[in-house]
């Protein structure tokens, strides 16, 4: 998916990296750990700065501006793979990565109609907390997929102590 927002007066090309799960497991929305590892050393090589959803959100209010030849990442449904396969990837390079996470299943399995990593255990707050010190973004998600404006789906994670 390529977004092209108005940012300072002119449109901006932004690539939209989407996963979900990065793991060995089978299923539609699994990534090797070989292969996502492989994509984001294909964005390093060829020069791409990563920027948060909450990055582009300021740059379109004109609070901030996006480098030149950006991508977001983004990761739906906060599976813990994220912690142990994507993060320490993203870090290595310098990169973050925004997480959806569906609110009403943090810190448990995957048990939702259409889950496609069905009992696999999402991130925990405590995880999620980690993570956000670590420089990524979380975000909550509807857990029931619903329609709603998009000033609600993209609302921070907020964590309290």
């Amino acid at each position: 998916m390529i977004a092209e927002p108005q940012l300072a007066n002119r449109p901006a090309r932004i690539h939209v990296l989407m996963y979900h799960s990065i793991s060995n497991d089978p299923g539609p929305t699994c990534m090797s750990p070989e292969l996502f590892a492989s994509q984001m050393s294909a964005l390093h090589d060829c020069g791409y700065h990563i920027a948060t959803l909450g990055d582009l959100l300021e740059a379109q209010a004109g609070r901030g501006r996006l480098p030149s030849r950006c991508a977001i990442i983004t990761f739906d449904d906060a599976f813990a793979d994220f912690r142990s396969a994507a993060a320490p990837v993203l870090s290595a390079r310098g990169y973050t990565a925004t997480v959806f996470a569906p609110t009403a299943y943090i810190g448990k399995d995957a048990s939702w109609h259409g889950a496609g990593k069905s009992g696999s255990r999402l991130l925990t707050w405590s995880e999620m907390r980690e993570l956000m010190g670590a420089g990524f973004e979380l975000r909550a998600r509807r857990s029931d997929w619903t329609e709603f404006p998009v000033e609600i789906s993209l609302s921070p994670l907020r964590l309290g102590d």
